[in-house]
């Protein structure tokens, strides 16, 4: 069985440290727990894709990783 991927406790102290402090307290609870869930999945999904890639370097698909970072950047932000 694999670890889950978790959230290191700094990100979540700084995601916590900026609702109790920031502009973002101003926010209804839901987009406040939106945003945090919408921090935390990023973070999860660039330790996805760091883990990917290095497994393609150490097959020898250095080029490849290039490409993979490349597309999955553009498939986030819509293009």
């Amino acid at each position: 069985m694999t670890n889950p991927i978790t959230p290191p406790l700094e990100l979540v102290d700084s995601i916590w440290n900026q609702f109790k402090t920031g502009p973002i307290r101003n926010l209804l609870t839901s987009e406040a727990f939106r945003e945090a869930i919408t921090k935390a999945s990023q973070w999860g999904a660039d330790q996805e894709l760091e883990a990917c890639c290095q497994w393609l370097k150490s097959e020898g698909y250095s080029g490849t990783v290039i490409e993979l970072r490349d597309r999955r950047r553009r498939a986030l932000i819509g293009r």
